[in-house]
C-alpha cells in the first residue's frame, strides 16, 4: 500500500510536473514493493519450515505436538488457542516460538536420528531431556536413575553430539 501525496496544480507553461505517486520516494520503506518474488520464496520457505516441524512433532510431548499441530496445521491462530486455554496470548506465542526452536535444532534431529543405536538407559534420557523439554531430575524419576547417572548420559550424548559436529554430520 503507498501513501498517495497531495501536488500542487499542474503548471500552465513549461516542463512537465513531477509525477505525484510513484510509490517509491513517498511510501516509508515497510509499504514499499519487496519485488524480486523474495516474498514468495519466504513463504515457500516458511511452508517447509512448517512442514519439517510438523513431521518431527511426533516426538514431542502430547500437549506440545497438539499446540504445534493446533498452530502449524490447524491454522488456528495464538489468540485463538490462548483464549481457548485461558492463558495469555505472549505466553501462549512464546511456548510456540520456543517449541519450534527445539524442533529446528540440530541436537533434536540428531538424537531422532541416533537413538536407536544407544543403550536404553541413554535412549530414554535423551528422549525426555532432549525431545520432550524435560529436566533432568525428571529424567531420573521416570527412568529410576540417579542424578549421577542421568549426567553421565547427558554428557555422553553431547560427546557424540560433538563428534558428529566434527565430522560435518551436524551443524
Amino acid at each position: 500500500m503507498t501513501m498517495l501525496t497531495i501536488a500542487p496544480p499542474p503548471p500552465t507553461s513549461g516542463p512537465p510536473a513531477a509525477p505525484v505517486c510513484d510509490g517509491s520516494r513517498s511510501a516509508p520503506r515497510r509499504q514499499r514493493s519487496r519485488g524480486g518474488g523474495r516474498r514468495a520464496a519466504g513463504l515457500r520457505t516458511t511452508r517447509l519450515i512448517a512442514e519439517q516441524c510438523l513431521d518431527l512433532a511426533i516426538h514431542l510431548a502430547e500437549p506440545d505436538r497438539w499446540l504445534i499441530e493446533a498452530v502449524l496445521r490447524g491454522g488456528v491462530s495464538c489468540a485463538a488457542t490462548a483464549q481457548r486455554l485461558g492463558v495469555p496470548e505472549r505466553t501462549l506465542q512464546w511456548r510456540v516460538r520456543r517449541l519450534i526452536g527445539r524442533l529446528r535444532s540440530p541436537e533434536f534431529a540428531f538424537i531422532v536420528n541416533q537413538r536407536e543405536v544407544w543403550p536404553e538407559a541413554r535412549r530414554r534420557v535423551g528422549e525426555i531431556v532432549h525431545l520432550r523439554g524435560g529436566t533432568r531430575e525428571q529424567a531420573a524419576r521416570e527412568t529410576g536413575l540417579t542424578m549421577h547417572q542421568v549426567r553421565r548420559e547427558l554428557t555422553a550424548i553431547d560427546v557424540l553430539m560433538e563428534q558428529a559436529r566434527a565430522m560435518g554430520r551436524l551443524r
